[in-house]
């Protein structure tokens, strides 16, 4: 690229040695980040919802975590924990009125949650010694919060569709076991 006059590419490049990052975010005025992502996009009031995280550094690199959920009366609901990458998830059932932050060990910041909602699906999917078994909860009067389906898709291909029948506020299953079995990843 040397011959072609104005095509030399230049690019800044951080270099990190075996100096302890926390100690230069410390020096740097960085705080982590906390983000949370809850299964289904909302949490919903008065349902079991499982809420991820995520915990980075002010340059995005990922942090072990630990901490508590509490009310906004401060009142303890649950710890957490980051498990890889500073990933990890936590069960909440949020009340109908209220909100809820976290705080990290070692920290005084406050880190919102969503806000919950009335209306809207919580589903959940875990591994157990009979397979995958899921659950569907819902809370609304709306035809739209009423399941009908569960679709299984992968790669754009339509692996199962299980009809969902009865008018009931919650729905679980655990015989989808061949279907997951049957099914590979390239």
């Amino acid at each position: 690229m040397l011959n072609q006059p104005g095509f030399v590419f230049h690019k800044r490049v951080s270099i990190w040695g075996k100096e302890d990052k926390k100690k230069n975010d410390e020096i740097a005025g960085g705080k982590p980040q906390l983000l949370f992502f809850p299964e289904g996009g909302n949490m919903i009031k008065g349902l079991l919802n499982i809420i991820a995280f995520k915990a980075v550094d002010r340059y995005g690199m990922p942090l072990p975590v630990e901490g508590e959920i509490k009310s906004e009366t401060g009142e303890l609901v649950t710890t957490f924990k980051s498990l890889h990458d500073g990933m990890g998830s936590f069960p909440i059932i949020p009340l109908p009125s209220g909100s809820y932050f976290a705080t990290i060990k070692g920290s005084e910041e406050k880190y919102p949650l969503p806000q919950s909602t009335d209306n809207g699906i919580a589903f959940s999917v875990r591994n157990t010694a009979k397979g995958k078994q899921f659950r569907i909860q819902y809370n609304g009067t709306g035809e739209a919060f009423k399941p009908a389906y569960l679709v299984g898709q992968m790669e754009n291909q339509v692996l199962f569709k299980h009809p969902i029948a009865g008018d009931k506020k919650k729905y679980q299953e655990s015989s989808l076991q061949p279907i997951f079995i049957r099914a590979s990843c390239n």
